[in-house]
């Protein structure tokens, strides 16, 4: 009995995987029905980057989520797949397994897993346009895929529920972290340069306050004057509209209004990790923003004004703004600082790192992928 109980610790401890996180992230929490599996992941790196995964073969996770746009699209607002706008800008998937709002306006969504529903399957509109069945009869004749979901989970397992959980899973490998700020904070004083330090300083002032929105580990979470997260959800009217000059937002877009209902959370959206922030353009909900720069001078003004046209406003003037976005003074210099922060904040590793890049052949620049499996092949000219 003993050697029984031995045999099933070894045997467990053997068959164990753990994922490793960058320097400077915490350990990964994995749910407890789709725990990691390299073999998992790579069966979602292959789901994630193929076109069979869209009804007409036209996109792929990866169009709207390409690493060298920052795991977004690079468009101001996402196009679906008959080509209709989505009205909303692709969210970057950079550490996105830390998350816990998924969504610019739904707080329901707190699974990887069923978040992917929403792309996968929603109507409203089209994204990927395909449904349960037809998903899985494409991978069940296919050439790799019937192996590669064996490796994962063993045979005959070529479902679209373990089809979800590795696309989960290969998402949550999606990590940035081993920048020069978080090399600075374990000891290595000469990885931060003072004009980032500067910047760093800046948007912890009492002045500036950012830290108030943009806190903890992923510049993401209301946190105190002391740094302590107060609240992992976040989600913001920034003054970003007045339209009607009663904070009247853009109707096809008007935040966490459209699932609460309350008056209060009209132009409230989520507030984005500041990580990666400078590869992620355009910025903001609807993408209108084309140059962090020009975001930093609408907080320093305390909201946007719009002189003329249909979205005639003053944003700082919306009785729906937050109370934390007072406006300050800015100069050239604390601008500039801010700017080096934000790019100490960025791990150039992550757009090219191997494990995160197409398994497939890429066939055309704007993301048309054959489904033979070859090595990706980036070309910088």
């Amino acid at each position: 009995m003993r050697a029984s109980i031995l045999t099933i610790l070894l045997f467990g401890c053997q068959n164990a995987e753990t994922f490793e996180t960058p320097t400077g992230l915490p350990e990964m929490s994995w749910p407890e029905d789709n725990p990691y599996s390299a073999d998992k992941a790579e069966l979602g790196r292959h789901l994630f980057y193929d076109i069979q995964l869209s009804l007409t073969g036209a996109r792929s996770c990866g169009v709207c989520h390409d690493p060298l746009r920052g795991f977004t699209d690079g468009f101001v607002v996402s196009i679906g797949l008959y080509q209709e706008s989505v009205d909303r800008n692709a969210l970057s998937l950079l550490n996105v397994g830390y998350r816990q709002q998924l969504s610019w306006r739904n707080p329901e969504l707190v699974s990887i897993e069923t978040q992917n529903l929403v792309p996968l399957m929603g109507d409203d509109p089209v994204e990927m346009g395909i449904d349960e069945a037809t998903l899985e009869e494409r991978l069940l004749v296919s050439d790799i895929y019937p192996a590669l979901f064996e490796n994962a989970y063993g045979a005959d397992e070529v479902t679209f529920n373990n089809a979800l959980k590795a696309l989960g899973t290969f998402q949550r490998t999606i990590v940035g972290g081993n920048t020069s700020y978080d090399a600075w904070l374990a000891g290595d004083s000469w990885r931060l340069s003072a004009t980032a330090q500067r910047g760093l300083d800046l948007l912890n002032s009492p002045e500036l306050g950012c830290y108030r929105c943009h806190g903890g580990t992923f510049f993401e979470s209301p946190s105190d004057e002391s740094g302590v997260v107060t609240d992992a959800h976040s989600y913001a009217n920034n003054g970003l509209y007045n339209v009607d000059g009663e904070g009247g937002l853009p109707e096809k877009e008007q935040g966490l209004i459209e699932t609460t209902g309350k008056a209060e959370d009209m132009g409230r959206f989520r507030v984005p990790s500041l990580r990666g922030v400078l590869n992620s353009g355009p910025w903001m909900h609807d993408g209108s923003f084309l140059a962090v720069e020009d975001i930093l001078d609408m907080y320093a003004r305390g909201g946007r004004i719009y002189e003329d046209g249909d979205l005639k406003g003053d944003g700082a003037l919306s009785p729906y703004k937050s109370p934390l976005i007072t406006g300050f003074e800015m100069s050239k210099r604390e601008k500039e600082d801010i700017m080096a922060f934000f790019e100490a904040i960025s791990d150039s590793d992550a757009p090219i790192r191997e494990n995160l890049q197409t398994p497939f052949c890429i066939e055309d620049f704007y993301g048309g992928y054959t489904n033979e499996p070859c090595i990706p092949q980036l070309s910088f000219e």
